[in-house]
């Protein structure tokens, strides 16, 4: 599904579907993006998570949560917390002994697939927006630089760029000649919109729709090696990944029962 038919596309958030072919069953959580552990999307995860761990008992199972592996942590409260829904279904998994891993492509990778089209002050800004972002949905924020300087850092090692400089300082000049603007790390809006992949209002938009869509189909090609392994799989992503994901999902596995996508109430 292209990101223009996705804009058309009305769904309920969180969005959740189950594909089966011969006994080997495919759970998707299509999350909103959320560190509030009294949002209510947690407690229909947990009991869609329950019906997962009932129906497919003594067999082969994996859980993929989007971005990277994530550490386990000591309570429900402190996995949302510290990391969302991603956080909360790999300490659900590990309740359950199930292993947690992530799909996700190489940042190194997806880096050198970006310069082909955009430069290296685009593509840094594009993953510190993104953090921004991420920084702006904790209800109660960690202070703003001790948050964002391990994510520079990793930047930094993952991208081997000689002479650039990963700085705050530096992202907010980028922002500066990109935007015209003093850079604001408290508004949320915005950051919310430039690095949405479905909204064309700047050239970061642009470095997101590309990132999205190559992270898509590496994403789908690590499903379909874990399917073909006969992997019952429990993905837990943000929704607009389940919904664009889904038309792919359905036809890779051939369905032969398929429950569809519905409202979670």
């Amino acid at each position: 599904m292209n990101y223009d038919e996705y804009k058309r596309l009305k769904h309920p958030t969180p969005y959740f579907f189950i594909i089966g072919n011969k006994g080997q069953v495919l759970y998707y959580f299509g999350a909103k993006h959320s560190y509030d552990p009294s949002h209510e999307q947690f407690l229909t995860l947990k009991n869609i998570w329950n019906n997962f761990i009932n129906e497919t008992r003594n067999q082969n199972r994996i859980v993929l949560v989007e971005g990277s592996k994530r550490p386990i942590m000591d309570s429900r409260e402190e996995a949302i917390k510290r990391g969302g829904e991603a956080h909360f279904i790999t300490f659900l998994a590990a309740k359950n002994n199930i292993e947690t891993k992530t799909p996700e492509p190489d940042q190194k990778l997806e880096s050198k697939e970006l310069l082909k089209q955009f430069s290296k002050e685009e593509i840094a800004y594009y993953y510190f927006a993104r953090t921004v972002s991420q920084w702006n949905r904790h209800s109660q924020k960690p202070e703003f630089k001790t948050y964002i300087q391990p994510y520079l850092k990793r930047d930094e090692k993952v991208s081997q760029w000689p002479n650039f400089e990963f700085s705050l300082n530096h992202m907010k000049l980028i922002h500066k000649n990109l935007f015209g603007t003093d850079f604001n790390e408290l508004n949320s809006e915005f950051f919310n919109k430039i690095v949405n992949p479905t909204l064309t209002i700047s050239r970061i938009n642009k470095i997101a729709a590309t990132s999205s869509r190559f992270r898509e189909i590496k994403i789908l090609q690590e499903i379909e090696k874990l399917w073909k392994r006969g992997k019952n799989i429990f993905i837990v992503y943000g929704q607009g990944h389940a919904v664009v994901q889904e038309p792919v999902l359905k036809t890779l596995t051939k369905t032969l029962k398929n429950k569809e996508a519905h409202s979670i109430e």
